[in-house]
């Protein structure tokens, strides 16, 4: 099995839609490491 960082070496970003945005958040940055950078607001949802 390859571990997860040899597969992916660089994200530029991620957008998603989801029911639980905080939750979603610490999700991937437990799983992934992923650190959140920007939070966007459209149509009035976040």
């Amino acid at each position: 099995m390859v571990p997860h960082s040899a597969l992916i070496r660089q994200l530029d970003h991620l957008n998603l839609t989801v029911s639980h945005l905080d939750e979603t958040v610490a999700w991937y940055g437990r799983v992934f490491g992923f650190v959140l950078v920007e939070r966007d607001v459209q149509d009035g949802v976040e």
